[in-house]
């Protein structure tokens, strides 16, 4: 239960677990039964002696490769979850994203006899997870007020950073189970390579996963057979810049087989960014997944930025377009987390390749212009502010120079 007795109605899930697995292996099961997308840290608490979250943290777990020495926490890979609940009713709290503090209760309900094979799965629960950054529980009740009335400013501001709608009750049980399956198969260093094609530089199906997904009907093998068919395809990328009225956008043709990392450059190309400072902190969302270069978080910064500041990245150099963008509607989000700017990426036709003019990447439409310095701005709003005076208003597309810009990229590859 999340934030138990704070939140009301109380958002919850019910989940099976073979005591034979350890604290690491529940951790994946509470991030997809919740909704979660293992973004951030996480440990676990032993409940005071009043069966209330504990004020000093001590005897805690958590995955030592994230947290490293901090605070003494024991790895979570070596206890398992019949040794730490031990009989009904015993309970633990465990906390995720140390930014937002979400605070889940976990008490044991029923212990029955099961088989070594039995898997984790989610068999009941109520109201849907509070989106990933939002605050923390004051930001949470926030967004609820906000979409109780949709045509509000307010709620209009949190579709444009979500990308989508946002629904307080709304609760998958087929969702949460697929999530739990995903998390129990994969692990950080292999999830592109074993779930979506196979490591051979992501040059094909995975066999075994193949299969699988034939004989079980997974929802990924239409993803795995789309992705087959964009071979020597070329995809329109639209890359529109979230917040900002009139529109400010770029449409892209690029190839399929390029990663995601190189993406990032030519979004940055696009919109005049060449400079050093330019090359700043970023991520994709891909699957409820952030993919990005964790380098470039490198550095000192405030407690603030801190918070932002993603606790694990997914590399975005071994991902491919084609493994993400399968059909024409698909799209992805992109956010710069220490600065303004969020950006939305969506695949508007996949084409076969001009014959007359073979270079990719190209740009072939845009709207307006953004600044050339995009770390002056930590709040689009500023941004906004900034534009609304004459002198500051930033001048139409240029196509031309646009793809001078692209031609360099080319040229370096």
């Amino acid at each position: 239960m999340l934030f138990e007795g704070h939140i009301q109605p109380p958002i919850w899930r019910r989940v099976t677990i073979n005591g034979e697995k350890t604290l690491f292996d529940l951790h994946y099961v509470i991030q997809g039964a919740m909704g979660w997308q293992c973004s951030h840290l996480y440990a676990y608490y032993h409940a005071d002696s009043s069966n209330k979250y504990p004020n000093k943290r001590i005897d805690s777990y958590a995955d030592l490769r994230l947290t490293g020495d901090e605070m003494d926490y024991k790895d979570d890979k070596l206890f398992k979850i019949k040794d730490i609940f031990k009989k009904v009713g015993d309970l633990m709290f465990y906390e995720y994203d140390f930014g937002d503090s979400w605070e889940h209760s976990i008490r044991l309900e029923v212990i029955t006899e099961t088989d070594q094979d039995s898997k984790p799965a989610c068999i009941n629960g109520e109201r849907n997870c509070p989106p990933e950054d939002c605050g923390g529980l004051p930001g949470y009740f926030e967004l609820v007020e906000a979409v109780k009335n949709p045509k509000s400013q307010e709620a209009k501001e949190f579709r444009e950073w979500l990308g989508e709608t946002y629904n307080p009750e709304k609760f998958n049980l087929k969702k949460a189970n697929h999530d739990i399956e995903f998390g129990r198969t994969m692990t950080e260093a292999n999830m592109m390579s074993d779930v979506l094609f196979s490591g051979n530089g992501g040059g094909g199906l995975d066999i075994s996963t193949f299969m699988n997904s034939l004989i079980s009907g997974n929802e990924n093998f239409q993803k795995q057979m789309n992705r087959l068919s964009v071979s020597g395809k070329v995809f329109e990328l639209k890359i529109s810049v979230q917040g900002l009225k009139p529109e400010v956008s770029r449409t892209i043709e690029v190839e399929p087989k390029l990663k995601f990392r190189d993406l990032m450059k030519f979004i940055r190309a696009s919109f005049g960014w060449l400079d050093g400072g330019s090359d700043m902190g970023y991520y994709f969302i891909i699957d409820g997944k952030k993919f990005g270069k964790s380098s470039l978080f490198n550095g000192w910064y405030s407690p603030e930025s801190q918070k932002k500041i993603p606790s694990g990245l997914y590399d975005d150099s071994k991902i491919k377009l084609s493994e993400v963008f399968t059909a024409v509607g698909e799209a992805v989000n992109s956010n710069m987390p220490l600065y303004a700017w969020k950006f939305r990426i969506k695949c508007e036709a996949i084409k076969d390749k001009d014959k007359k003019n073979p270079n990719y990447p190209v740009c072939v439409a845009g709207k307006g212009n953004i600044t050339p310095k995009p770390t002056s701005f930590k709040e689009i709003e500023q941004y906004i502010a900034f534009i609304a005076q004459s002198d500051h208003i930033p001048v139409e597309a240029d196509l031309e120079k646009i793809n001078r810009f692209l031609e360099g990229f080319r040229k370096k590859k």
